[in-house]
């Protein structure tokens, strides 16, 4: 239950899902989690939440303590619902009786093509001795996206899929930012800020867009790119190398992880967000970008068609060309023609991606699953 990705994601599904449904457990193998901080963000008893000893590090999360209760438990649960793959979690999950509880599956992304490439040969090996069997005796598949959709379907998976987007609280849409606070704090006053907040790591495309700046170095003007994000294979070192070889310090700044309140600062005080991926489950930074009344800029990698269609950002082919063509005209762009798009993406975002409405998609979800009465739209078969 880490903070970022799946763990958000679990945490927002619980905090909804308690509402809607009579009882909840959650299972995670992982002792040293803190249960108290989960049970305090999602409303759960604390004695409803299950952490577990694993054997070989928690990294790994084998528990052969939470595999035997599965099997003591196995007909004690309607649902059971596993967020992510690819880990012994999946060994518990098999271990329920599959007469008596209906499984549902969210890979988070893990079935994405460049994800399955990453790897690969661990992950033939776990496929063999248990994931595909899990997999595929699941009565359900959770896709976030189009593309997930599409992924799972390309993995030879035939049961229904369950398109359920993921979101952003009502709360994070409703707090009061303050982006002079950001600037001040960063050096950043009297500055146009283009801002990217995700993992830092290969996969995001930063050294791409950190060159195309190169070639805009003349029209930049008050432009900054601030980079906001954990590091990941000593990535953001190598993009400092990058930056100072291309001679963009002034150009480029790099603040580290953000979170809570700097976090809604600093979408406050960006001007545009930007995701340059390669690949993308969801990338559920851009919602938040759109929620804090941000256009952004996204790579066809991930799945943001929105973008072009509400005219709230740009959804576009990650090449240097592209961006830097794009790039040399939104710059030119005045505020309230940013502002505009902004609030086409507020509005989207009102209208597609709350987490209230997910949770209650997963609720419906399970209902189908139990009474197979009529079937939700949301739901592929």
């Amino acid at each position: 239950m880490n903070a970022g990705g799946i763990g958000d994601v679990l945490t927002a599904f619980v905090k909804h899902q308690r509402k809607l449904v009579d009882y909840i457990e959650v299972w995670h193998p992982n002792e040293k989690s803190d249960s108290e901080e989960f049970a305090s963000a999602t409303g759960l008893d604390i004695q409803q939440i299950h952490s577990f000893k694993t054997v070989g590090g928690d990294k790994i999360g084998f528990s052969p303590e939470m595999i035997s209760r599965a099997r003591r438990n196995n007909t004690s649960f309607d649902i059971v619902h596993q967020h992510g793959i690819w880990l012994p979690v999946s060994l518990a999950t098999l271990r329920f009786n599959a007469k008596q509880t209906k499984k549902v599956i969210s890979p988070h992304g893990f079935l994405n093509e460049n994800a399955l490439s990453i790897s690969s040969k661990k992950k033939k090996l776990v496929a063999a001795l248990f994931e595909n069997k899990n997999l595929k005796t699941a009565d359900c598949i959770h896709a976030c996206s189009d593309l997930e959709r599409d992924f799972v379907r390309d993995y030879s998976l035939n049961q229904p899929i369950a398109l359920i987007p993921n979101g952003v609280e009502q709360d994070f849409l409703e707090a009061k930012g303050n982006p002079q606070t950001f600037k001040h704090k960063h050096g950043l006053e009297g500055k146009r800020i283009l801002f990217f907040l995700s993992r830092i790591h290969p996969s995001k495309g930063l050294a791409l867009l950190i060159n195309v700046l190169a070639q805009l170095k003349s029209e930049l003007d008050n432009w900054v790119l601030v980079i906001a994000g954990i590091d990941e294979l000593n990535h953001e070192q190598e993009l400092k190398e990058l930056t100072k070889r291309l001679q963009l310090g002034e150009f480029v700044k790099f603040i580290g992880p953000t979170f809570g309140q700097d976090k809604i600062d600093a979408f406050d005080a960006g001007d545009i967000f930007v995701l340059p991926t390669d690949t993308e489950n969801f990338g559920i930074v851009i919602t938040q970008a759109l929620a804090r009344k941000r256009p952004a800029i996204c790579t066809t990698f991930a799945p943001w068609s929105d973008l072009k269609k509400y005219n709230c950002g740009w959804w576009i082919e990650k090449t240097e060309n592209s961006f830097l063509e794009n790039l040399r005209k939104i710059m030119k762009l005045d505020a309230t023609e940013l502002n505009e798009m902004g609030m086409n993406g507020y509005r989207l975002v009102l209208e597609k991606y709350l987490w209230k409405a997910a949770t209650d998609r997963s609720v419906k979800t399970y209902e189908w699953l139990l009474s197979s009465g009529e079937k939700p739209d949301f739901i592929f078969e």
